[in-house]
Order: structure tokens, then sequence, then C-alpha cells
């Protein structure tokens, strides 16, 4: 028992002492924030995203939640296997 505890002990210890060392990372990280900015700025100005003038999911989606707002409605669930149905729930 003692074997397995020093063990998990300097596993512990190893852990912790490679995640606290310092590397080079933060410089590369904001280079690759720069270029990914670039990149995105580059791609909207070239094609400029989609303002929709008719939102029919948007209306759809309010039509279903009108129809199903109501606690006392009975739905149900069929399910499927192959065609065949095995079973549904409520």
């Amino acid at each position: 028992m003692k074997k397995v505890f020093m063990g998990f002990l300097v596993a512990m210890v190893l852990i912790f002492t490679m995640s606290t060392t310092e590397c080079d990372s933060n410089n590369s990280r904001t280079t690759q924030a720069i270029q990914k900015e670039e990149i995105i700025q580059n791609a909207l100005s070239t094609l400029p995203s989609y303002s929709p003038i008719y939102f029919m999911e948007r209306k759809n989606v309010s039509e279903r939640a009108k129809r199903f707002d109501d606690p006392n409605k009975i739905g149900y669930v069929y399910i499927f296997a192959s065609n065949i149905p095995i079973g549904y729930t409520m």
C-alpha cells in the first residue's frame, strides 16, 4: 500500500512540475490569433454574410411553440426499426 501511495505521489509531483514549465507558446498563440483574425476579416470582406428577408424557419418555430404550449396536450413518439414499429411512448 505504501508503494502505491509513493508511486501516486511521485506521479503527481511530476505532473505538476511538467505543467508549470513555461515555453514560448504565448508568442505563437498571439501570432496565430492575429492570423486567424486576418483570415476572418478577409473572408467577410470577400463574401459578406447573408441577411435573410423572410424568416420562414423562425415563423415555423414560433407557430410550433404556440401549438404545443399546452400542458394538457398529449404527444406520442413512435420508435421504428427497419420500418417496423417496435414501441411508442407518450
